[in-house]
């Protein structure tokens, strides 16, 4: 492989080598999760530059590397097509990666809409 560590748990299981010193992300005691910071309806887009994405789901939380993440499945606002935002957590009232040298960030630009059933 390469000297680039490991930036996601895919990565990691197809080769990619994992940084021993490796800090994980994780939200910590009394924060909101990643479900009530990004529900259906609300509308968010990366730093990276990618969205705007309306929320269809928010799924988890899912074990990746031992810890809680959630996954965003997103509709695309400016063309057909569906987005998947994965390993997730909140920090701080953030959306972050769980491995702490991904710099990835989902941003929440509206909320979503509460549905009762």
């Amino acid at each position: 492989m390469s000297d680039w560590r490991a930036h996601t748990a895919y990565q990691v299981e197809v080769g990619f080598e994992l940084d021993p010193d490796m800090a994980f992300r994780q939200t910590p005691d009394g924060q909101p999760m990643v479900p009530q910071l990004a529900g259906p309806g609300s509308i968010v887009r990366t730093n990276y530059g990618t969205g705007p994405y309306r929320v269809i789901a928010v799924t988890g939380p899912h074990l990746e590397m031992g810890r809680e993440t959630w996954s965003l499945t997103c509709e695309e606002l400016d063309r057909p097509g569906q987005a998947y935002l994965h390993e997730l957590v909140a920090v701080d009232g953030r959306l972050l990666h769980l491995f702490g040298n991904n710099d990835d960030e989902v941003i929440v630009m509206s909320g979503g809409q509460l549905t009762l059933l």
